[in-house]
C-alpha cells in the first residue's frame, strides 16, 4: 500500500448558519467545538432541511480517498458503530477503493455538524463517538508493508484508546522503515499538546500544518523564528506549511521552497488541507521531489474547495501527475 492511515470515523452534516446561531449554541466561530452527542443530535434535528450536504469525513479518510483517486492504494483503520453513520462511512471507503480495516464497536459513529456562515467561515460542532475507543488492530503487517503511515494530532492527543494505539503503530512504522506523515489539526489542540506533538513530530518524515498551527506548534509568532525552530527540531523531516490563497511553504533538506496556490473559485474549504496532504504523499510515493509533490497537493486542493464537503471531485481525473 502507498499509505496506511488511522483515524476517528465521522460523518459530516453541512448547514448554513449565522453568527447569532453560533452564539446561541455557545460555539467558537471558525473552530472545532467538541460537544455532547445529545447536543449534537438536537442541533441536527433543529437545523432540519437547512442541512444541504451529508458525507463521510475524517482527515485520515480524506487523505486515503485522495491517494486512491489519484491512482494509489490506501488502507484505513478506525472504529464505527452499528448505525446509519457507520454504514455511510464504510460505504465511502468501498466506493473510493480504500481498503477497509474498520472495527465495529458499541456506541455511535462520530458525527460533525459543519456550520457555514455568509463569510465562508466554517465552524464545527463535533462528537468523535466510539472512534476514540479503537484499541486493537490485528494486522500490524499492513503498517509495515505500507510506504507511509498517516495520522493526525486529533487521533494522537488525549488519554484515549485510539491515541495509545496510534502511538504504538508509530513505533511499528519507525521500526519497519515505513515513513510517518503527521498532520497537525486545530491550533488550540496543538497548543495544549505541544510537548507531546513535538516528540511525535521528531519521529516523522512528513509534517503538515497551517500558519495558525505552526505558531501554536513552535510557540513563536515571528516567521523567521518559526523556521529556525523547525530546522533545529526537525532536521530530517519535510515540513509543508499550508498558507491558503498564499500557497504553501515547504522546508525540505534544509531548503525553503515556496509553492503558489492554484486559482480556484472557493465554495467550501473543508478537506482542502487533507487533499493537499494526499497529493504530496501520492507524489512522493511516485518518486517526485518535495516541490513537485507540493504542486500536486496544491492542484488537488484547488479542485476540492470548488465543491461542498471533503470528497474528491470528478475533475481529479484531469490532474497531470
Amino acid at each position: 500500500m502507498d499509505v496506511f492511515a488511522i483515524g476517528t470515523p465521522v460523518v459530516d452534516y453541512f448547514a448554513r448558519a449565522d453568527e447569532k446561531y453560533l452564539a446561541k449554541q455557545k460555539l467558537t466561530s471558525g473552530a472545532t467545538n467538541f460537544v455532547s452527542r445529545k447536543k449534537l443530535d438536537a442541533m441536527q434535528k433543529a437545523l432540519g432541511k437547512s442541512i444541504f450536504h451529508v458525507g463521510a469525513g475524517d482527515n485520515a479518510r480524506n487523505v486515503c480517498e485522495g491517494v486512491c483517486r489519484l491512482g494509489g492504494s490506501a488502507v484505513y483503520a478506525g472504529m464505527i458503530g452499528k448505525d446509519e453513520e457507520g454504514k455511510e462511512f464504510a460505504h465511502s471507503l468501498k466506493s473510493n477503493f480504500v481498503q477497509n480495516r474498520l472495527a465495529l464497536g458499541e456506541g455511535r459513529t462520530g458525527k460533525i455538524v459543519c456550520l457555514i456562515t455568509d463569510d465562508g467561515q466554517r465552524t464545527f460542532a463535533a462528537d468523535l463517538g466510539n472512534g476514540l475507543n479503537f484499541a486493537e488492530f490485528g494486522d500490524e503487517e499492513a503498517v509495515a508493508d505500507s510506504g507511509f503511515f498517516y495520522l493526525t494530532s486529533i487521533t494522537l492527543s488525549g488519554k484515549t484508546k485510539v491515541a495509545k494505539l496510534a502511538s504504538g503503530l508509530m513505533g511499528i512504522a519507525k521500526r519497519e522503515g515505513c515513513k510517518i506523515a503527521l498532520s497537525l489539526e486545530s491550533p488550540p489542540l496543538v497548543k495544549r499538546n505541544r510537548k507531546m506533538l513535538l516528540g511525535a513530530a521528531k519521529k516523522c518524515d512528513l509534517l503538515f500544518l497551517n500558519e495558525e498551527e505552526l505558531e501554536a506548534f513552535c510557540g513563536e509568532s515571528d516567521e523567521s523564528r518559526q523556521y529556525l525552530f523547525l530546522q533545529k527540531n526537525l532536521p530530517y523531516a519535510a515540513v509543508f506549511v499550508k498558507r491558503g490563497e498564499n500557497g504553501s511553504a515547504v522546508l525540505c533538506g534544509g531548503e525553503l521552497l515556496t509553492i503558489p496556490a492554484y486559482h480556484a473559485s472557493v465554495l467550501d474549504t473543508t478537506g482542502a488541507g487533507d487533499s493537499y496532504a494526499a497529493g504530496v504523499i501520492y507524489g512522493l510515493s511516485q518518486g517526485h521531489n518535495c516541490e513537485r509533490a507540493g504542486k500536486l497537493g496544491a492542484h488537488l486542493a484547488s479542485l476540492v474547495i470548488g465543491k461542498y464537503g471533503a470528497g474528491m471531485p470528478k475533475e481529479i481525473s484531469r490532474l497531470v501527475v
